[in-house]
């Protein structure tokens, strides 16, 4: 009674309103309260503040927010919803501190079927015989186009990177759809063409020749 100035300033993890009787108002009413899940106050607060994106409050009465933990992300909005984690979705992974579900997708070349990751280490390359097209991808997009083969890692139906992912099917090979490695030619056949999708691309070593390697036959 009688005060000519304010007692002092709000307590940290409260907001104090006009009208405040106490540092720590107990209960949320007209004089303040202690600070909300989702938000923080600091010391001093006369509203409480929503926790930036990245990171969260999950009790009452924070004076600061938390990064969000990783294998999660926390995006923050006007309702409050930066007081609850969201698992990382497949195709992706967070950091601590991540604030959206897209913000870090396993580049083309590489899939992550899980949730809850949280480095670039989670990302594995894309299955061999198959592709994965685009970032944040938890499946491999399809197989590898007949005429190629995908090792491992590739982002293309058709590679031609020299076999560093895959590449053309090689002479005296055949590769069918969904190949990781060229498959030879049988015995007595051969093929001097490259992108071979078929066993009926190799052709028979002709009348008057003699099998010699997969790739050439050659004359007696």
């Amino acid at each position: 009674m009688g005060l000519s100035e304010p007692s002092g300033k709000c307590w940290k993890g409260f907001f104090c309103l006009g009208g405040a009787d106490r540092p720590d108002p107990p209960f949320r009413d007209s004089g303040g309260g202690p600070c909300p899940k989702g938000y923080y106050c600091s010391e001093g607060s006369a509203t409480p503040q929503l926790c930036p994106q990245g990171t969260i409050s999950t009790d009452d009465g924070q004076a600061s927010c938390r990064a969000c933990p990783q294998g999660f992300y926390c995006p923050a909005s006007d309702n409050g919803s930066s007081s609850v984690t969201n698992e990382c979705p497949v195709g992706h992974y967070c950091p601590s501190g991540t604030w959206s579900k897209h913000q870090y997708p396993c580049p083309s070349g590489s899939i992550n079927p899980h949730t809850q990751m949280a480095t670039p280490q989670d990302c594995l390359p894309c299955p061999p015989g198959s592709f994965c097209a685009s970032p944040g991808m938890g499946v491999a997009s399809g197989q590898c186009n007949a005429g190629y083969f995908c090792i491992s890692g590739s982002w293309s139906s058709s590679p031609e990177d020299g076999g560093a992912t895959g590449d053309r099917c090689p002479v005296g090979h055949f590769c069918p759809q969904g190949s990781s490695v060229p498959l030879p030619c049988p015995l007595g056949y051969y093929s001097n063409t490259t992108r071979n999708g078929h066993v009926s691309d190799c052709l028979p070593c002709p009348p008057g020749c003699a099998y010699k390697s997969v790739v050439v036959c050659f004359y007696h």
